[in-house]
């Protein structure tokens, strides 16, 4: 696997116990709504009576620091399943949450902010992964996105893009993976060690099974959705494969003289691209072969690839590169046509894509219209806006 630079920097974020101040700003940004886990105590109650637990909780989370582990029950959380669309009887068309305890997001969070403030400090981030990072990471990438299609159309140069719909990537990234990416960017190994405690006998129950609550399910694969820790080294463990793709030779586009990029992630939605045939093929059997390798894998029939270029006679051609998951062909998006990436549609028709809001705009222009004129007291007004 890539390396990344040495890292010498900021060492004790990841080798000295949480402090007080560690918890009072975790406590800041810990958002009060979030639904409780098995316990039933949620952060309100941590952010309510924070003066007075502050001591015990510094306490307790000096011992798990120290002892690289943390109480059986924190462990053990509860999943909601929520049905998407489809067959209600396949297990793929309900996506699930998994709900923990107050009290394992507080100290996790502290352990997430330290290792980006960590990765921050020595340039430990994947190239191309904004995902879970305090940056305009959607802006940035749509408009990377636009400059490619500009650039392409500008200069009549071909163009080859994959975009590719990972199943259950949350669910389905093996944990060697996650330890040996973390030793592989430089994090101690204590930090590392500590990491594996939170998932060792980790375990959750289906709350909203036909048959009611299920006994507690080993957790053998994947991270916690919304554990602030796991969001963090679902990211890590991810960007061995953009390190892979960063450092292929004679493949991405080149924007400018010192800057080439392949591919861009935004949590577990990925996309590579390419100016050259050779040069996408080379990207896509590396993907094949992290997704084999790592027993993950992309949905061919929701991913696409959008390939084209000038002939001689200087006329735009869509092509087929045959690019195939598992024997499956990946479907090939014509020039009229878009990937909704991110939110937006991502594709040649370039206008598209400008419009897009263009509806929405239109429609909470005549709702704001539609109530100033409503005759209702101002207060009313927010209100029925917030709904």
């Amino acid at each position: 696997m890539a390396q990344l630079p040495a890292t010498s920097r900021l060492t004790d974020l990841l080798t000295t116990a949480p402090t007080a101040g560690d918890i009072e700003d975790q406590l800041q940004h810990a958002r009060a709504a979030f639904s409780p886990g098995l316990d039933g105590v949620g952060y309100y109650v941590y952010k309510f009576f924070g003066p007075q637990l502050i001591t015990i909780l510094t306490t307790m989370f000096k011992r798990c620091w120290l002892e690289k582990k943390v109480p059986q029950s924190w462990k053990v959380s509860i999943v909601r399943l929520l049905y998407k669309m489809g067959p209600r009887n396949d297990p793929a068309n309900w996506r699930p949450i998994c709900l923990q305890q107050a009290i394992y997001k507080l100290y996790t969070g502290v352990l997430a902010r330290r290792l980006v403030w960590w990765m921050d400090a020595n340039d430990q981030h994947a190239p191309g992964q904004k995902g879970f990072r305090a940056v305009n990471g959607c802006g940035e990438h749509n408009f990377l996105a636009s400059m490619l299609i500009d650039n392409s159309r500008r200069k009549r140069r071909p163009l080859f893009q994959v975009w590719y719909d990972l199943k259950n990537a949350f669910g389905s990234v093996p944990f060697s993976l996650i330890w040996e990416s973390l030793q592989q960017t430089g994090v101690p190994k204590a930090y590392v060690d500590m990491c594996k405690g939170l998932y060792d006998q980790a375990a959750f129950l289906v709350g909203n099974a036909p048959d009611g609550t299920t006994a507690p399910i080993r957790q053998q694969v994947g991270v916690f959705q919304w554990c602030p820790l796991s969001l963090q080294l679902f990211n890590v463990a991810l960007g061995r494969l953009l390190i892979a793709l960063r450092r292929l030779p004679t493949t991405g586009v080149q924007m400018s003289s010192d800057d080439r990029p392949g591919a861009s992630a935004y949590a577990y939605n990925l996309k590579i691209f390419s100016g050259t045939e050779d040069g996408i093929k080379q990207q896509h059997a590396l993907v094949f072969g992290f997704l084999r390798w790592t027993d993950m894998a992309a949905n061919p029939q929701k991913s696409s690839t959008m390939s084209f270029q000038h002939d001689s006679r200087s006329v735009l051609r869509v092509m087929d590169a045959g690019l195939k998951l598992d024997a499956t062909p990946i479907p090939s998006l014509q020039l009229d046509e878009s990937y909704n990436y991110l939110g937006i549609g991502d594709g040649f028709d370039h206008v598209r894509r400008r419009v897009e809001l263009a509806p929405t705009l239109t429609q909470l222009k005549h709702d704001a219209t539609e109530l100033l004129q409503s005759g209702l007291v101002p207060w009313q007004v927010v209100k029925a806006v917030k709904v």
